[in-house]
């Protein structure tokens, strides 16, 4: 549970510090995390899935659902993270 919560802060830290007009806003708790987007979630997530093999969730038509394993590590959410920006810079 201390890992969901410290790492679940650090993930959702890193996804704001991307500073993309993409990413209206992070919110969450421990590991459950949802992004909304400013833009469609749709051709995120296919683009997530499809070519950077990140399995995410959605909810509506803006919002990307995160539900991680309880062992993810701050590497995981950096990989993660790395590939979300690349997704945002390249679909949009």
């Amino acid at each position: 549970v201390e890992n969901a919560r410290e790492v679940g802060d650090y993930l959702m830290e890193q996804v704001r510090s991307l500073n993309s007009d993409k990413i209206k806003e992070v919110r969450g708790r421990g590991l459950m995390i949802g992004i909304e987007l400013d833009v469609p979630q749709k051709p995120v997530r296919e683009r997530l899935i499809c070519d950077e093999h990140v399995f995410t969730g959605c909810s509506g038509s803006n919002l990307l659902r995160l539900l991680p394993p309880l062992g993810l590590t701050k590497k995981d959410a950096d990989l993660f993270v790395e590939k979300l920006n690349k997704v945002l810079l390249n679909t949009y």
